[in-house]
């Protein structure tokens, strides 16, 4: 006797490798995927949306903090403005983009209107996403642009920009004339810093680089005021509280003080996401297997806290994200016991 069955799922690829972007507010990511790019949802690990390459092949792209739109860059310099919000993504303005190299980093601004573009270039451009031009354009670089990361706070209207000289430049565009005012400039790599991120607070900068070095830096005074050594090329970097369950009394997740302790996490060649005391420059946590056994990570990303789940409980301190060489994305969520506790390894 004859039997039907019905489909009740469907798998697809979403990650082949390379770039990966998770919104800041934790519910998807960008990912590359073949030619195209795939929106993933971070809870289930299934394709939200997909947006085309329309025939250009793709080098970079920016997520904005909500998931909800996108800008890519095309080796032809082609920008494009996506909205991703619905399953089916709507095409935008495109403009291209005035480098003379292919766009290897770019970064929304928290306003979600501007989004910063490095190239080899060694220039730096600041465009206006919903009219489709460019706002500021930055030169001063002595190397190629490695990465570019606007100040959280979008009143102060900065941007940092990295190159492969080490140097970390500190832009202010709140000059309106376009040239863009070169306020600072941070310098303690010997190699090329790959990653920059804020302390929740805005006050404290870290850097990762190739050079196996992770710095924190005073943003008020723009000096250094730690180098990690992290014994291994940085490919990503981000800032965060290990939250106690009291700061008067101590913890596991407190400082001398009883303050609670600001982490700068790694990740990078050796596979494994480490915790670093920004006061101490201790390693006080490691995930993600021995080192040199899991694959090389790529990024890091750090997402919003989960909420507590009965009153009075304790929230997690958040997840983070490391991209994997071996087309993985893994999870990990940062406990108050300053452990760095599995979460989920997504096979995407």
């Amino acid at each position: 006797m004859a039997r039907a069955f019905a489909a009740l799922d469907t798998l697809e690829p979403v990650y082949t490798g390379g770039l990966v972007q998770p919104a800041a507010n934790g519910g998807s990511a960008a990912c590359l995927c073949g030619e195209d790019i795939t929106l993933v949802d971070l809870a289930t690990g299934r394709v939200r949306s997909r947006v085309p390459s329309e025939g250009d092949v793709l080098t970079c792209f920016a997520l904005r903090a909500d998931g909800l739109a996108l800008v890519t860059a095309g080796r032809s310099l082609a920008l494009r403005a996506w909205d991703v919000a619905e399953p089916t993504p709507s095409a935008g303005r495109g403009w291209k983009a005035p480098h003379r190299a292919p766009v290897v980093h770019m970064a929304y601004d928290p306003t979600g209107t501007l989004v910063a573009t490095g190239a080899a270039d060694r220039s730096v451009y600041v465009h206006d996403v919903d009219r489709g031009y460019v706002t500021h354009a930055l030169r001063g670089h002595g190397g190629a642009v490695t990465c570019v990361a606007f100040h959280p706070d979008g009143r102060s209207l900065q941007l940092f920009s990295a190159a492969a000289d080490g140097a970390i430049l500190v832009w202010d565009l709140a000059g309106g004339d376009g040239a863009g005012a070169l306020a600072g400039k941070l310098d303690a790599h010997d190699g090329a810093p790959t990653s920059l991120a804020f302390s929740p607070d805005g006050r404290t900068l870290v850097s990762g680089g190739r050079d196996r070095v992770a710095v924190v830096w005073d943003l008020r005074a723009k000096r250094a005021l730690r180098t990690i050594a992290t014994r291994e090329a940085i490919e990503g970097v981000a800032c965060a509280v290990a939250p106690v369950p009291s700061a008067r009394t101590g913890g596991p997740g407190a400082g001398a003080d009883g303050a609670p302790l600001l982490l700068a996490l790694t990740a990078g060649e050796s596979g494994v996401v480490r915790a670093w005391d920004m006061a101490t420059g201790k390693c006080v946590a490691g995930a993600g297997g021995k080192a040199g056994d899991a694959p090389a990570l790529l990024g890091l990303a750090l997402l919003p806290a989960a909420p507590a789940a009965t009153p009075g409980a304790r929230a997690a301190g958040g997840a983070t994200v490391g991209i994997g060489r071996g087309k993985c994305v893994f999870k990990w969520d940062v406990e108050y016991s300053l452990g760095l506790r599995p979460l989920a390894d997504l096979s995407l």
